[in-house]
């Protein structure tokens, strides 16, 4: 009796062993713990504002309020684009001056001397308007500022010819005129430049 007892011990196990065997199995693989492999939550890609980043939308508007132009700096603004306008005109009035038959050496020199107080006229509006500029509006318009001072270099440079060759006792007209001309084509770009600054500040035309 001993014996059969132990016999059905030995076959008692092993069926146990039998039964045990799959889920050990299924256990040993991965995400295996669980209906259909979902025993493990799988992760979903996060996104940026999870991560903490701040969305971009928006951030445009935000740099434009920044340096949005006060109702002052909007009629220093129109006030530096008329001025523009003005000293283009009197540099095409010399232009044509040149082109008599009779070149007026002396009208030309009036002319040149209106041209200079027209200048300085607006040097001094472009300086009010920088100097009243904020921090912010100053960094956001550096690289404008800078190519508006290389044109009034060669403003400078061809006012400087002008003197040259209107010093002369018979100054030379196509000289006279090809200098008008560019200044004339220098304060077109200048203008355009402070168009530019009034949309980036916000000012409409």
């Amino acid at each position: 009796m001993k014996n059969g007892n132990g016999t059905r011990r030995v076959l008692i196990i092993a069926a146990g062993l039998l039964l045990a065997s799959p889920a050990i199995a299924m256990q040993g693989r991965p995400g295996g713990a669980g209906q259909g492999g979902q025993g493990r939550p799988q992760q979903r890609p996060t996104t940026g504002q999870e991560r903490g980043q701040v969305p971009s939308t928006g951030q445009g508007t935000m740099d434009r309020q920044r340096i949005r132009a006060t109702d002052q700096q909007r009629d220093q603004l129109r006030d530096c684009t008329r001025t523009a306008d003005r000293i283009r005109q009197q540099a095409r009035d010399m232009d044509r001056l040149t082109r008599s038959k009779t070149f007026d050496a002396a009208a030309a020199r009036r002319q040149r001397d209106q041209l200079r107080d027209q200048l300085r006229t607006m040097d001094q509006e472009h300086e009010r308007l920088m100097n009243g500029m904020s921090q912010e509006q100053q960094a956001a318009l550096r690289n404008r500022v800078e190519k508006m001072n290389q044109i009034r270099q060669r403003v400078n440079s061809q006012l400087g010819r002008l003197d040259m060759e209107l010093g002369k006792t018979d100054p030379n007209a196509k000289q006279v005129r090809k200098s008008a001309q560019q200044i004339s084509r220098e304060m077109n770009q200048w203008k355009s430049q402070y168009r530019e600054m009034e949309s980036e500040m916000g000012v409409q035309p």
